[in-house]
């Protein structure tokens, strides 16, 4: 004889059976897709530096002065703001920001330009700074940083992807903790 008590046990139990495999079901399906999701964007990195270096492979960055960085700080699709530092083209050091350009991508005019954290004029060569900005534009990259090496970033700020290495000693001492990996020529990546 069959109570109602074990009716419903057995129901629970199916249940919670078809509970724990949708839930079985949703982590593999959650795993893989993750695992296919992060292979997809190395496998997209990886084509970025091919095409960036097959780009500019033989490019020198002299447009770039030593110890200049230069990033893209806001970004609308036609007007993005970039942020240029370098020491070596500003005269007086006293009274000093960061020279912003915010530019027309079309027509590649420069819409505004000025200095943050600073209300004073600044002395400094701000034709050079707003080629610079010109140039940067032109590799379709978020960040570019120039010491005696040209770190190269493509996915966004904050990772670097290449470095077109001119002195070894400098990454080095720069990233002590990064394993670098030679693709061609002078052109590194972090291993």
């Amino acid at each position: 004889m069959v109570t109602k008590l074990s009716i419903i046990t057995n129901d629970m139990k199916k249940i919670l059976k078809n509970i724990l495999i949708f839930c079985f079901i949703g982590l593999i399906f959650g795993s893989c897709t993750k695992l296919i999701l992060n292979s997809w964007d190395s496998c997209i990195d990886r084509i970025k530096k091919r095409l960036f270096i097959s780009k500019y492979k033989n490019a020198e960055f002299s447009d770039f002065k030593e110890d200049t960085h230069v990033f893209i700080r806001g970004y609308s699709r036609q007007n993005p703001i970039l942020m240029i530092s370098s020491p070596s083209l500003v005269y007086d050091t006293t009274e000093v920001g960061i020279y912003f350009v915010i530019m027309d991508i079309k027509s590649e005019r420069i819409i505004k330009t000025g200095w943050t954290l600073t209300d004073s004029i600044v002395n400094a060569d701000t034709l050079v700074l707003q080629k610079m900005a010109r140039v940067f534009m032109k590799y379709d990259i978020p960040r570019l940083d120039k010491k005696e090496n040209v770190y190269i970033y493509l996915k966004d700020a904050e990772t670097l992807a290449l470095v077109k290495c001119n002195n070894p000693n400098e990454i080095k001492e720069r990233y002590p903790e990064i394993k670098w990996r030679k693709i061609i020529d002078k052109w590194y990546e972090p291993n």
